[in-house]
């Protein structure tokens, strides 16, 4: 005989496990989560993203906190819960004995029954329920990743990192760009089975590129193979389009039709669809055009060859069109997602006028390193030199535009700015007359002081030299910072 009380107190306790056991489940849930999301923070800060390893690990251990819970809970049996009952409340094994008998006729269960009642009345459902074994490992895991998550923010980053962030980032933009466009050709259902299958791979592509660990370099290597396939698939399709045109004008030429002739302006239209096939599909299909050609003198050719014939030639020109557009637009999609990801990088610009240098960054300009010059040379050229990140001066010092032209004023006539060049006496390495290009009367000199016989004679013949607009302020400048 089952006591109603007491059957009842092993009830509440299995419901209560049943809580716990869900409690567990919500808190892995939970720590799942976190972990993706954390997953991609890590990812999206410091471009780590190992997604899989990531996941087996934090699965695992998932999978055996889940399986330790699951277990807690299958034990929880009435005799598992009486045994722990009598040892947490020292009941000297009544509730025990009392799971063990009360199926059974026992003339000393109902004794039993009264005097276990009677030692649990003060029980408390809550306290005897033990909610809260198992729960510390769940819980701290959880509280764990959700310390981390909140803190990822404020942790530093590297400066290399942040580099290659603002790559990926634009990488990514350009992907996204690039899927969009794919998508909505495919929404257009291509006809050109070729071309179709290699949108599909560009799409594929498209996603991979979007995930954080892509650099730069594989995201080109990837679009220039896409590029390269583009080319071959579009000569595969073309060549099917040629052989089924060529299969069509077989069943055309072959047939020795015994219809009416065709009239002349009939034969003057065949003739002109044969040049058309000939101009639309080239030296291939020559052969073709020549046998149309005869078929129409012998008078073989029916009004339905050639009708035939000019359905055929109208759907070889509408799925040619619809094929080269497609190619055109997925090829120009490739090309504007390469230019995406390598605008903003600098190019060294080697030997370049003042003019022509365009130092923004989106544009281009010179990139010489700190402290370096690019060593333009003539007297339409300056140095420029870089003093922050991004900024560039031009340096007309005396000292850095000497160097420029070491070793080639001994070749007479080829230095721009000076005349009858020579070393002074003293044997100073500076050169002892300079060309004024006649904006200072008075020639400059550098270096000794024995002037050259002919510097006069010769400097008044420069000073006749015309010198264009836009080189007169430089070299006034330049000579400005020599003499001083």
């Amino acid at each position: 005989m089952r006591s109603n009380r007491l059957e009842s107190l092993l009830r509440g306790i299995r419901r209560f496990a049943f809580l716990r056991l869900l409690i567990h489940l919500f808190l892995l849930c939970i720590g799942i989560i976190l972990i993706q999301k954390l997953t991609v923070a890590v990812a999206e800060k410091y471009l780590f993203y190992y997604p899989i390893p990531t996941f087996i690990v934090a699965g695992a251990i998932f999978l055996i906190i889940g399986v330790r819970c699951i277990g807690m809970y299958l034990r929880e049996t009435d005799r598992f819960i009486a045994e722990r009952l009598d040892r947490q409340f020292v009941l000297k094994d009544r509730l025990s004995t009392y799971v063990d008998l009360r199926d059974s006729n026992h003339p000393f269960l109902n004794a039993l029954a009264e005097n276990t009642i009677a030692s649990t009345s003060e029980l408390h459902l809550f306290r005897s329920s033990d909610v809260q074994r198992g729960l510390g490992l769940p819980m701290a895991i959880t509280a764990l990743l959700a310390l981390v998550l909140l803190t990822l923010p404020y942790l530093p980053v590297p400066e290399s990192i942040s580099q290659r962030k603002e790559e990926v980032k634009q990488i990514r933009v350009e992907a996204k760009k690039m899927e969009l466009a794919v998508t909505k050709l495919l929404q257009e259902n291509p006809q050109a089975p070729e071309l179709k299958a290699l949108l599909k791979e560009m799409e594929k592509t498209a996603r991979e590129l979007q995930t954080p660990q892509t650099d730069k370099v594989e995201a080109l290597k990837k679009l220039n193979a896409l590029q390269d396939k583009l080319e071959q698939q579009r000569e595969k399709y073309k060549n099917s389009q040629r052989e089924s045109l060529a299969s069509k004008l077989d069943e055309i030429t072959k047939s020795q039709s015994s219809s009416v002739s065709l009239s002349e302006a009939e034969k003057k239209e065949a003739e002109k669809l044969a040049r058309e096939l000939q101009n639309e599909t080239g030296i291939q299909d020559q052969l073709h055009s020549q046998e149309i050609s005869k078929a129409i003198q012998d008078q073989h050719m029916s009004k339905a060859d050639l009708e035939k014939l000019k359905k055929a030639l109208e759907d070889y020109k509408a799925q040619k069109q619809q094929s080269e557009k497609l190619a055109a637009e997925m090829q120009k999609s490739l090309e504007q997602r390469q230019k995406g990801m390598t605008s903003g990088d600098r190019k060294i610009t080697m030997n370049s006028r003042v003019s022509d240098r365009d130092i923004e960054k989106s544009k281009g300009g010179v990139d010489d390193g700190p402290g370096m010059t690019n060593q333009d040379i003539g007297p339409q050229h300056f140095d420029t030199k870089k003093t922050n990140a991004g900024s560039y001066e031009e340096d007309r010092t005396k000292a850095e535009y000497e160097k420029l032209y070491k070793g080639q004023r001994e070749n007479d006539g080829k230095d721009p700015l000076f005349l009858n060049s020579e070393w002074n006496q003293s044997g100073d390495p500076q050169y002892m007359h300079i060309r004024s290009f006649g904006l200072d009367s008075n020639p400059a000199v550098t270096g000794g002081a024995n002037g050259m016989s002919a510097q006069n004679s010769s400097e008044s013949e420069v000073r006749k030299e015309k010198i264009p607009a836009s080189y007169q302020g430089i070299v006034k400048k330049y000579f400005e910072s020599i003499q001083q």
